[in-house]
């Protein structure tokens, strides 16, 4: 049986804040049908509840018993599984880029390219406000503890570090601001016929100010950079071996082998936390500015709102598939001998092909799943996503452009 590749993916607040995170590796080892699963999930009970439902509905293959005690996977005997061999939850057939569930399934079917998707179906085309309040007010809690852990390791990089990423995210505004400026004084000269020297000076080197302060804020804002994920992986890196070598023997023989956490994820975490409140110091400053211009005459604000419309409709219309809790798996099984067949060139298996004399046969298995597979998109699911995604939020972007 082809090896069928698992992921589970949960962004925090849209992003991807690895935190935390487990991998589930089981081998199905009944008769003849072996298996082998791998899926990652990053922090959510609302993906395992979607990867769990799926696997329990699979009659191809019967994995290792595993319980689930919140977002703690435990690993139990083997001579108990968890998963029947029996389908509790039918899935229906799909077609490419569509999906065609039925009425009480909860989960919903993408068929993208060679994998199929398996996504959570929503009741309605909006955002359940309650249940994001209640997902935002969970999130809160880690953000507040990455954030206090990292200003007890450094408060005053910290703080730098974080007032440097917010200035040069208005770097722009600023230059927008002033360029804005010079130009209404030299549309206004032109209009009297006077020009006024001392002011436009003064906007000039305030412009050539900013040029060259910019560069100096990035170069020392690099600097502090380093110098604080020193300190945030040393920390986290002590973290994590005083919890390991704290553990007895019981607990790490229960538990599933969690050797990828490591202090990288909890830095690539508060780096992605401070570079998201920078970006929106960022959008609130450049709306500031539009509002400041829209009020200049009557129909500045509807040009505002129009501008400001296609990324607010492109945020409620079209979700991102990372923002999903969502399953991938590969299904084409032309794609999955080709990968199969990829895999026996490596040097696990270079003595095996060597002495079996099987490497033309390799080759031309390899060139007959090529040709089956043909023009079947190969590229990752998000990118497939991204692209076919449904007419009617391509019809309600567009309707902005078209107004504005």
């Amino acid at each position: 049986m082809a090896p069928i590749l698992l992921l589970i993916s949960i962004p925090l607040n849209g992003r991807q804040l690895h935190l935390a995170g487990f991998y589930l590796t089981a081998l199905a080892m009944r008769g003849n049908n072996c298996g082998e699963a791998t899926a990652f999930a990053s922090g959510s009970e609302e993906a395992l509840r979607i990867g769990l439902m799926y696997l329990q509905s699979s009659a191809e293959a019967s994995f290792a018993g595993f319980r689930i005690y919140k977002t703690k996977i435990l690993r139990t005997p083997t001579d108990s599984p968890f998963f029947p061999t029996s389908c509790s939850h039918k899935m229906s057939r799909t077609t490419e880029g569509k999906a065609t569930t039925k009425v009480d399934s909860p989960i919903q079917t993408l068929h993208l390219g060679v994998y199929r998707v398996l996504i959570q179906r929503k009741g309605s085309l909006f955002f359940d406000i309650n249940a994001a309040c209640k997902k935002w007010a969970a999130d809160a809690q880690i953000l507040h503890r990455v954030l206090k852990e990292a200003y007890h390791v450094a408060p005053m990089l910290f703080l730098l570090f974080t007032l440097l990423e917010m200035g040069k995210s208005v770097e722009h505004v600023l230059f927008l601001v002033f360029e804005t400026r010079i130009f209404r004084r030299m549309e206004m000269g032109l209009k009297k016929g006077t020009m006024d020297a001392q002011g436009l000076l003064w906007d000039l080197a305030l412009r050539w100010t900013c040029l060259i302060l910019f560069p100096l804020i990035t170069q020392w804002n690099e600097q502090i950079h380093q110098s604080l994920r020193s300190k945030i992986v040393h920390y986290f890196n002590d973290y994590i071996l005083r919890a390991r070598l704290k553990s007895d023997l019981p607990t790490l023989d229960a538990n599933l082998n969690n050797e990828h956490i490591t202090a990288e994820a909890a830095w690539y975490g508060l780096l992605i936390l401070v570079q998201f409140f920078a970006q929106a110091s960022a959008i609130f400053t450049e709306l500031a500015f539009i509002l400041r211009i829209a009020r200049s005459n009557q129909h500045g604000l509807i040009y505002a709102i129009l501008c400001i419309g296609r990324p607010f409709l492109r945020l409620i219309l079209h979700k991102s598939l990372w923002s999903m809790p969502h399953v991938v798996e590969a299904i084409n099984p032309n794609f999955l001998r080709m990968r199969a067949l990829q895999h026996l060139g490596t040097k696990d298996f270079r003595l095996d092909v060597l002495s079996s004399d099987i490497v033309q046969y390799i080759i031309n298995e390899y060139r007959k799943a090529m040709v089956l597979l043909g023009n079947t998109p190969i590229d990752s699911p998000v990118i497939l996503h991204e692209r076919f995604r449904s007419s009617r939020s391509h019809i309600a972007v567009s309707l902005t452009v078209c107004l504005r």
